[in-house]
């Protein structure tokens, strides 16, 4: 619960500080809470098992990617960084992940929705299609990972915290994309955080 009270308390700070337009507060604000999640898995390594490695690097890898996306220019370096990451969670997911009856509808909901935002967003990202596609299909590919797993009911609180993370980033990156590629709208950054920032919090919670 301190962990959570402290990725809430930082995360607070940078919504505030980007709401008041303090751009530099709010830039070096952004990935500390991720830094915090990603000491606190590191540090719980030894006993938590191997999957802990995997997130603790894909924590510090999003918050390379936090930093880099807002550096102008920085959106392809950004989008590897996470995408790298979701790779590491993806091998921290995959050894518990079974083929079920959820997990077979799962993976044709994800197929769906996955196709349905590059189509969305297919006119709107012409330079970077490939990249984009590369990504999307990592990030399906990485919650598949983790819904299989709690459908399987390996860990079973661990894996629900993990499938639940997969599923907010799901919702923060989706909305990220139609905001800054499609129809920017008044709010967005706010949503895109908070569903960010709790991903990611549950995603560190499935190993502890």
């Amino acid at each position: 619960m301190t962990l959570i009270a402290a990725v809430v308390a930082l995360g607070a700070v940078h919504l505030v500080a980007d709401a008041l337009g303090w751009r530099i507060v709010a830039g070096l604000s952004k990935a500390v809470p991720i830094v915090v999640l990603a000491y606190a898995v590191g540090a719980g390594e030894a006993r938590n098992g191997g999957g802990a490695a995997w997130i603790a690097l894909g924590l510090v890898l999003s918050a390379v990617g936090d930093v880099s996306l807002i550096v102008p220019k920085g959106f392809l370096a950004g989008l590897l960084a996470f995408f790298v990451a979701h790779v590491c969670y993806t091998l921290a997911f995959a050894p518990g992940a079974t083929l079920t009856v959820v997990s077979g509808i799962a993976a044709v909901l994800l197929a769906a929705a996955s196709a349905a935002m590059l189509r969305y967003l297919w006119p709107h990202v012409r330079e970077l299609r490939a990249p984009v596609t590369v990504y999307v299909a990592a990030l399906a590919i990485m919650s598949w990972c983790a819904i299989a797993r709690a459908a399987a009911g390996v860990a079973p609180v661990g894996a629900v915290a993990g499938a639940g993370g997969a599923v907010c980033f799901l919702v923060s990156d989706g909305v990220l994309a139609v905001d800054r590629f499609a129809r920017p709208f008044v709010g967005a950054h706010v949503v895109v955080m908070v569903t960010y920032y709790a991903a990611q919090a549950l995603i560190a919670s499935s190993v502890r």
